[in-house]
């Protein structure tokens, strides 16, 4: 199974170091979604903290190719032998914190 990303979203396949690189060495992911599903739009900020909660995306063009090995993770980084992943209408931004000097 493959899914289609917008733009130059996910591009990471030649950068593999990008994908657990945390934003200015910090440790810590932290994104802020848009998510403009259903009747009740709202803005979440959502931290990762852990480098195993980030990995590559395999791409094809501009679609992406591992979807059956990401399920996998996903379990495996839950805790999970089931899960759901349901599709959501968001944008994103990833939150680089400014040097204050």
């Amino acid at each position: 199974m493959t899914g289609d990303l917008p733009g130059d979203a996910g591009r990471l396949e030649n950068q593999p170091e990008a994908a657990h690189a945390a934003p200015h060495g910090s440790g810590l992911w932290r994104l802020l979604l848009f998510d403009s599903s259903n009747e009740d739009p709202k803005w979440i900020i959502v931290s990762v903290s852990l480098a195993s909660d980030v990995r590559p995306a395999l791409m094809a063009g501009r679609k992406f190719s591992d979807w059956p090995q990401v399920t996998d993770w996903v379990r495996h980084q839950v805790g999970a032998a089931r899960v759901s992943l349901v599709p959501v209408a968001v944008a994103c931004w990833r939150i680089d914190e400014e040097d204050p000097r």
